[in-house]
């Protein structure tokens, strides 16, 4: 009696170490999951969360998202948008961003959004960026999606090499050594994209002297650029999915030849059956002395003037719904705000320079 006793007692207390081991277990895997994600996030360069964090997380961004590159990120406000005429928009955009990476962007997007209208920047559809700078440039882009099919299959078709896949696909991979150059901002976990939704505010000032615009029955479309094949890519994502498509062009400092192949722009819109604004064709709502951060980007005097032209645009145009009087979108109000607060105290900063 006593042995069967011992024996089942053996039993129960080997049971419970059992569990407990399985317990700590479990538990050892939690916490590791946690420290590696902890140092995962500490880890990588916040680029990307920073522009795309409000993007992938706010469900109201829902209207307009713009399109292109380093031009349009610092041409267009999406907070003045709003507060202007209650549209909701979103900036999607990398730098040194060729056209022929953005309908696999936009593919991507759509996967989390749908929405009215996408306004595609246009103003260098023929050139070509270094390809070290393009990988960089599509990090600030890419880094803060989650791990998808879209993605691995975005990633696989931009970039053949294996190495450049790898690090796209798993950031870490080249930010393992990032521990020197951490700072504050690398520890915590809110970011301000939920201010600038893409926008890139600068007061650096440069006077440019762009050449005298062309007219559109000037234009030189340039048919065999790379860019053209994307466009109509754009154009075709786009119908298929029930969104509107227009074609803008930021201003800089373009040359004679740029002047006329922008201006040639207008022959494939109309071909397209979709809008183009080229703002070089309205140079006079600019002050070149003023306006400008260098010669390939307006600053945030010119952002503000090519928001109020393309909202008055959008606003006559498009049957795009005022969400200023709705509940759901008061976090756009509380986020305007905090916008125009940065914008005065990033002013007052630059005053006292």
């Amino acid at each position: 009696m006593c042995s069967i006793m011992s024996e089942s007692w053996n039993m129960t207390r080997n049971k419970k170490k059992t569990i407990i081991k399985t317990l700590a277990a479990v538990i050892a895997i939690v916490l590791g999951v946690m420290l590696a994600h902890t140092i995962h996030f500490t880890l990588l360069r916040k680029a990307s969360y920073n522009r795309m964090e409000d993007f992938l997380h706010n469900k109201t961004n829902e209207d307009v998202l713009f399109v292109g590159n380093s031009t349009i990120m610092d041409g267009v406000i999406p907070a003045e948008l709003w507060n202007a005429h209650g549209i909701t928009s979103y900036i999607l955009c990398a730098e040194y961003n060729d056209m022929d990476r953005e309908p696999m962007m936009l593919r991507m997007a759509l996967d989390y959004c749908k929405p009215k209208l996408v306004v595609l920047n246009v103003d260098n559809y023929w050139g070509k960026s270094e390809p070290e700078n393009t990988l960089i440039g599509y990090h600030e882009f890419v880094d803060a999606f989650p791990l998808s099919e879209t993605k691995i299959r975005t990633v696989c078709e931009l970039y053949p090499d294996n190495a450049a896949r790898a690090e796209l696909l798993v950031p870490l991979y080249i930010y393992h050594d990032r521990w020197k150059e951490l700072g504050n901002n690398d520890f915590r976990k809110r970011n301000q994209s939920r201010l600038f939704k893409g926008f890139e505010l600068t007061l650096e000032v440069q006077q440019i002297e762009p050449a005298a615009p062309v007219a559109p029955e000037n234009g030189n479309l340039l048919e065999s650029a790379y860019g053209i094949e994307s466009i109509k890519k754009i154009v075709s994502i786009c119908r298929d999915r029930g969104i509107d498509v227009m074609l803008v062009t930021v201003p800089y400092e373009a040359n004679e030849e740029e002047m006329a192949l922008t201006a040639g722009v207008h022959k494939l819109a109309d071909a397209l059956e979709v809008p183009y604004i080229n703002f070089f064709d309205r140079m006079d709502l600019f002050d070149t002395a003023a306006d400008f951060k260098d010669i390939n980007h307006v600053n945030l005097y010119g952002a503000e003037k090519v928001t109020e032209a393309l909202g008055e645009y959008l606003a006559e145009h498009y049957d795009l719904p005022d969400h200023r009087s709705e509940e759901a979108y008061a976090s756009w109000h509380e986020d305007y705000e905090d916008y125009r607060a940065y914008r005065e105290e990033a002013l007052s900063d630059k005053e006292e320079e």
